[in-house]
């Protein structure tokens, strides 16, 4: 009998932890594990298309970008956190519209180098410009605001399994020319499921969400107030073997007005279409 008994609280240990065992092989925890000395290299490609009405009469931009961003992992702290050192190789824009095409390297940004320690989650506890731009207008030197040629992705702090959501929001500004621009974002992402990217056994991570923007710039003498919404929706592939991106592509549709105020006075309004992808090179 004692036997009997034995066997099957056995029994039941045995399914207890083959239960448990299941449950954490459908669970991941998405985090950053870059390694000291390691370099990292992303293609960087944006494609956009821009409709802008002026006095009546319809305008069409279309503007590419292509880049290479290196990413050095300085050091790897005790604490966790992670420093990255961040530049591009690697700039080229085009732009082309009724009255010109143009293509230019941008030269003043390559090589310049922004440092961030980051959480094992991607959110930035400190941010460095190591090298700041510079341009030389009019004889003056001047010295322009600086963003890391490569934005961080920030993971969620919790164990997922696939069908899981979470949310984030977020407000960003740029700096553009004299004046700043801020985007406020509200997120949705979803664990989607697991696919082969560019080598990686990767978590697919689907997205969508909704935008507003706004800012301010002086231009010729010129106010320019901008104002404006739209969605965003993409796929992203992280390694959370490696705790590596390894690829994001996405779509976004912006609607939006200028108002110009000083030597002449109009409202401008814009839709913006742009296609955007990251991927990894080697590893």
């Amino acid at each position: 009998m004692k036997t009997i008994k034995r066997n099957v609280v056995c029994s039941v240990v045995l399914a207890f932890a083959v239960v448990a065992l299941a449950a954490a092989q459908g669970t991941y925890r998405m985090e950053y594990k870059f390694e000291k000395g390691k370099t990292h290299v992303y293609r960087v490609l944006s494609n956009n298309d821009i409709t802008q009405e002026v006095q009546g009469q319809e305008m069409k931009i279309t503007s590419d970008s292509r880049s290479v961003v290196r990413l050095v992992v300085e050091n790897a702290l005790s604490s966790g956190s992670m420093v990255l050192v961040i530049s591009a190789d690697s700039m080229v824009t085009h732009s082309k519209n009724p009255m010109m095409d143009t293509t230019l390297v941008m030269k003043n940004m390559i090589g310049k180098r922004v440092k961030l320690t980051i959480g094992k989650s991607g959110k930035v506890e400190s941010r460095e410009i190591v090298d700041s731009m510079q341009y030389d207008v009019a004889g003056m030197n001047i010295r322009t605001p600086q963003r890391e040629a490569l934005n961080i992705f920030v993971l969620p702090e919790k164990e997922l399994k696939v069908g899981d959501k979470w949310t984030d929001s977020r407000s960003d500004t740029t700096d553009v020319g004299t004046g700043k621009m801020v985007t406020t974002s509200e997120m949705e992402y979803t664990l989607a499921g697991t696919e082969a990217r560019s080598g990686h056994q990767c978590l697919k991570v689907t997205y969508t969400g909704k935008l507003t923007t706004g800012g301010k710039m002086n231009r010729m003498g010129m106010d320019i107030f901008t104002e404006g919404t739209g969605k965003i929706a993409g796929t992203l592939y992280f390694d959370h073997v490696k705790g590596l991106l390894v690829g994001d592509e996405s779509t976004r549709d912006v609607e939006s007005t200028l108002a110009v105020t000083g030597q002449q006075n109009m409202t401008i309004p814009m839709t913006t279409s742009t296609k955007s992808s990251l991927e990894l090179l080697g590893d």
